[in-house]
């Protein structure tokens, strides 16, 4: 038993390098930068009074009926400004705290007011990515925080492991628990689900292309045991350093042929987010490889 908790002591409270959480942080602010572009042209029908009101909670008379009931263009617009300032200290690195709380109060207040905009798992794994970089030293390299600080941007100083350890077994469990479902789920029991996936509301061009391939149900079949071995597969080798590398590749083919055929490219943002399994030290230059006492250079 104290081997045991010695043992997680030292995976979630080691001091590590932040290049992981860096590279994470850069991804995530990319990811929010881009979809802050996508909702801005439609601020006045999700965050308005201009729009179709449809708020997580009915407005109550009394002191939580401002922050239920949709402002006045003008403000949900300088909000929406405001949240753009958020992400973008969390993606260059610069008074990061106050850029992390800034965004997620934001999302949490957007997101009460428009909730059936982010109701997907996407959206989910997001803000709980978003909480916990936000709480991290993820701005200790790769950051204008230690450009200014330190005069180099690559600089960086030892941080806790516990907000990588944490995004990594998030990410680890998400694949399981959809290998899990998929194993049950009665619709995925056959190919049916991903020949219909071709050709549905979602599809793209190219899987209508595709689809006019006329390709046989076995072929559906294959690639539904297939995506439920990758599922089941990825918790577990992610995590080993001998075989990384190849669950990294097919993670990111996966996730690249869900974009290709169905367009949901907000999931690609887990690819990324796989530097979570990687040692951070691997990031740093063989030449400066010293062990982490104050700052070091990458």
């Amino acid at each position: 038993m104290r081997k045991l908790l010695h043992a997680s002591r030292q995976f979630f409270l080691e001091p590590i390098a932040p290049h992981s959480l860096a590279v994470m942080r850069i991804a995530l602010g990319g990811t929010l930068v881009i979809l802050w572009l996508r909702y801005l042209p439609h601020v006045d029908m999700y965050f308005s009074h201009q729009g179709l009101a449809l708020p997580y909670i009915d407005p109550m008379p009394g002191s939580l009926s401002m922050l239920l009931t949709h402002p006045p263009l003008s403000v949900a617009y300088a909000l929406y400004g405001l949240l753009l300032i958020g992400i973008l200290g969390m993606l260059l690195g610069y008074g990061y705290r106050a850029a992390s709380l800034l965004t997620i109060v934001l999302l949490v207040y957007l997101g009460l007011l428009s909730f059936h905009n982010f109701l997907a798992s996407w959206g989910r794994l997001l803000f709980f990515t978003t909480v916990i970089l936000g709480m991290s030293g993820a701005d200790k390299t790769y950051s204008l925080r230690m450009y200014f600080k330190n005069g180099s941007w690559t600089a960086w100083e030892k941080v806790d492991a516990w907000p990588q350890r944490i995004l990594a077994i998030q990410i680890a469990m998400t694949y399981f628990g959809v290998g899990l479902q998929k194993t049950f789920l009665p619709d995925w029991q056959s190919g049916e689900i991903l020949a219909y996936a071709f050709v549905n509301g979602w599809s793209t061009p190219l899987a209508h292309t595709i689809a006019q391939w006329n390709m046989p149900m076995w072929v559906y079949d294959g690639m539904t045991i297939g995506v439920k071995i990758l599922h089941g597969a990825l918790p577990i080798t992610l995590w080993m350093p001998r075989y990384q590398k190849y669950a990294f590749a097919a993670g990111a083919a996966f996730h690249i042929g869900v974009t290709v055929v169905m367009g949901m490219w907000w999931f690609l943002l887990l690819v990324p987010l796989y530097a979570a399994f990687v040692n951070p030290q691997r990031f740093v230059k063989p030449g400066n490889s010293r062990p982490l006492h104050g700052t070091g250079k990458a």
